[in-house]
């Protein structure tokens, strides 16, 4: 079984580093390939820079114009949007921009998918974020099992947060993975090479009919296909951004309400 293994998006922090090392040491038969968007900064180990895309939409229009329903709820009601938590969520990241931006993630997987899988002879492809972190028991072992599960059910894994779901530390051999209905866990999806078709990416943004996500990926790799999807709805691996980045989002939310 040959496997290759696509890193693509933006490189947040330094988290990139263990990133890639857990998954060289637990997967070390697989062909690593690693892309980005052209930028300021450069890097060593990238493969190739891809120009970053402009999407023509908002694929999230209608989740912004409620998030913003909901910013005004709260400046009403208090003159000023209070720092409490259900606040923070609703600041976190629902602008116009936003709508754009998460779906350029599947488009730098098929761009990687084309330059370095397209037309060989891969059986199984891993799409994965460089801002990572994983659980301990995330290892070789919990690794081949979704593989097999990919394989021998012709569907794509995802593991990804949902909305549902314990906490941290529990192995992810030992939770039942659950089918999910147009959604995929998308910090980390395996999927069978020969089940992505990069050119349906391109023309369903030509037609602005991609959505964003975790709903982009079930339109991308099962739709298609006339399949569902696994989803490990726990937080086996997870986003880790930087400070920096942190600090920058939560900038730009406080410029929004001004």
């Amino acid at each position: 079984m040959k496997i290759a293994v696509l890193y693509s998006g933006q490189i947040r922090g330094d988290s990139y580093k263990d990133n890639i090392w857990h998954m060289k040491t637990i997967l070390p038969e697989a062909d690593f390939y690693f892309s980005t968007w052209k930028g300021d900064v450069e890097y060593s180990f990238i493969d190739h820079y891809f120009d970053e895309p402009h999407i023509p939409y908002n694929s999230e229009k209608q989740l912004h114009q409620l998030y913003l329903k909901k910013l005004r709820e709260l400046k009403e009601e208090h003159g000023y949007v209070p720092e409490d938590a259900s606040a923070r969520s609703v600041l976190k990241c629902r602008s116009r921009k936003m709508g754009r931006d998460r779906v350029k993630q599947h488009v730098a997987h098929a761009l990687a998918y084309e330059k370095f899988v397209y037309g060989k002879d891969y059986d199984i492809v891993i799409r994965i974020r460089y801002d990572l972190e994983y659980e301990k028991e995330f290892d070789s072992e919990a690794l081949q099992y979704l593989i097999s599960l990919c394989i021998n059910e012709n569907k794509p894994v995802g593991i990804g947060y949902l909305g549902t779901g314990g906490d941290h530390g529990i192995p992810l051999r030992e939770v039942s993975l659950v089918p999910r209905a147009e959604m995929i866990g998308d910090v980390f999806i395996i999927h069978k090479a020969d089940m992505f078709d990069h050119t349906h990416v391109y023309e369903l943004i030509e037609n602005k009919k991609l959505r964003s996500a975790e709903f982009g990926w079930h339109q991308i790799l099962c739709q298609p296909y006339a399949t569902n999807c696994w989803t490990a709805n726990q937080m086996y691996a997870w986003i880790a951004p930087s400070e920096a980045w942190i600090k920058e989002q939560e900038e730009k939310c406080a410029r929004r309400l001004k």
